[in-house]
């Protein structure tokens, strides 16, 4: 059972797994050389047909086909990302203004949204919460990281 993934469309991440079998080096190499050229197969047959008159009205007829049988997880995502989108821009806002207390204290509905679908992640929300008006002691959490 061999697995072949690829990141970024970049070819030097493929990573390949297979249960109890190590490859050689020469079979490491087999292997992405058939990756590389079955790719390229791919994408020059995508490019010979790209602009034909017949693959672009089959690819919208997909497309429709697809969109109105997931419309309402459309609508869905829509709807989440929206929420999403305004806790952010009003995050962002915030946080130019050197305001993101008063963003906090304002919008918590909002600073959760962000926290909840982990937009924190590589970075502290805290950062600029001390503004000239508050002392660092009562504005910024013990950073013990």
């Amino acid at each position: 059972m061999m697995r072949l993934f690829k990141y970024n469309n970049n070819i030097r991440y493929i990573i390949i797994m297979d249960e109890l079998h190590l490859y050689t080096d020469e079979e490491l190499a087999n292997i992405l050389t058939q990756y590389k050229k079955q790719r390229k197969r791919v994408k020059d047959n995508y490019e010979k047909i790209k602009d034909t008159d017949d693959w672009k009205q089959r690819n919208r007829t997909n497309a429709k086909t697809y969109y109105h049988k997931h419309k309402h997880e459309f609508k869905e995502r829509y709807k989440e990302d929206a929420e999403f989108n305004r806790a952010r821009s009003s995050y962002y806002y915030y946080k130019k203004q050197n305001r993101l207390q008063d963003f906090m204290f304002k919008y918590p509905g909002r600073m959760e949204t962000l926290i909840n679908r982990d937009y924190f992640r590589d970075q502290n929300p805290f950062l600029s919460t001390v503004t000239p008006d508050n002392d660092s002691s009562s504005a910024e959490p013990s950073s013990s990281e």
